[in-house]
């Protein structure tokens, strides 16, 4: 009986093979044809599409920008960022892990994605924090994501002087700045890291916030001390992205005694001439507008003395047509590195007979 050939056994069928295999170099063996050896097939194609696979990175980046109120780029600011597991880092414009070099822009690069919040704990120099200090944001792998920027507005600023009784510049003095409740809060220097204006006698600084604040000369140049007219504090309502100026401070030359001559309606007159003496001794001249008077006003009088203590002042002659001022001595006390008022010497209009 014939079988059908799907019933040949696995063995039987690969015997077979190998017989007809085995004739068949032995065919070859007994002729003179040479054989030709088997050229190995190629391997498979890769598919291109595979070889360019992406693997994810599960990072991404994230962008930090700070402007003025103008969105004129500003820094360096730093920053608290809590991220992801509650990471907590610290990032300050243009630090090591910033990695772009632009002032006022912080690129943070293969961060870890997930939610982030981003705080600014340290305003650029002469801003103030912003009001919205704190915004959150989300890292997408392979994405750059841009933090809403954070905008800063100018600390108020305030311009302030020294002028002696001539009215030029005095520089080394310094200036105090307290708050609402009187307590000293900055020491301005002239000329100092806190003076942006690096000219003798010229302050100009920023206030530490908005509020209530006074500037105090109490600090004069040596050799000189406020005028006892002026008032030694200036008030200041200070408002973000305002500037203040402020009376200049007059200082006059210390120890010094200044004083004033008047009519009886308060009204300055002059020249007149005074002698200053301590008990027994007579010392100088002072003549309004001329000798050892220091002030070019008509009727107003500054000296210098050689030390403090006690003097007698007196005025020795009045001005024309008046009568000498009654008493025309008084005593004035100088104190050490101080700027005495001596007060108002008031002299009379002179009865002139009539013809």
């Amino acid at each position: 009986m014939r079988l059908h050939p799907l019933s040949i056994g696995a063995g039987t069928a690969r015997r077979a093979s190998a017989a007809v295999l085995c004739s068949a170099l032995v065919a070859a063996c007994d002729t003179d044809r040479t054989v030709a050896p088997n050229t190995p097939s190629a391997p498979a194609e890769v598919p291109t599409a595979a070889s360019a696979a992406v693997i994810p990175s599960y990072t991404g980046s994230l962008v930090i920008k700070t402007v003025s109120v103008y969105n004129h780029p500003i820094g360096p600011a730093k920053f608290k960022i809590l991220g992801p597991n509650l990471v907590v880092s610290y990032i300050t414009d243009n630090d090591g892990n910033d990695a772009d070099a632009t002032l006022g822009k912080i690129w943070l690069k293969s961060v870890a994605v997930g939610n982030y919040n981003i705080c600014e704990i340290v305003a650029p120099p002469t801003f103030a924090l912003p009001d919205w200090a704190c915004h959150p944001s989300s890292v997408m792998s392979g994405s750059t994501t841009g933090v809403e920027a954070f905008v800063h507005n100018y600390l108020p600023s305030v311009a302030a002087g020294y002028l002696d009784h001539l009215g030029a510049l005095i520089g080394g003095g310094a200036l105090t700045v307290k708050d609402s409740t009187g307590t000293p809060v900055m020491l301005i220097a002239d000329n100092g890291a806190l003076d942006v204006s690096k000219k003798d006698g010229v302050f100009a600084f920023f206030l530490p916030s908005a509020g209530k604040f006074s500037v105090c000369g109490l600090t004069t140049p040596p050799g000189y001390a406020l005028s006892p007219e002026i008032t030694p504090c200036h008030p200041v309502n200070a408002k973000y992205n305002i500037g203040n100026n402020v009376p200049a401070f007059r200082v006059n030359p210390a120890p010094s005694a200044m004083w004033s001559v008047k009519d009886a309606f308060g009204v300055l007159v002059g020249p007149s001439s005074f002698s200053v003496s301590i008990p027994g001794v007579f010392l100088f001249n002072v003549v309004d507008n001329n000798t050892n008077d220091l002030d070019p006003t008509l009727g107003r009088v500054l000296a210098k003395f050689p030390a403090p203590g006690p003097y007698t002042l007196c005025q020795t002659q009045a001005p024309p047509n008046r009568w000498v001022a009654q008493p025309p001595c008084r005593t004035v006390n100088i104190l050490a590195g101080a700027s005495v008022n001596a007060g108002v010497f008031t002299n009379y209009e002179a009865q002139v007979p009539s013809q």
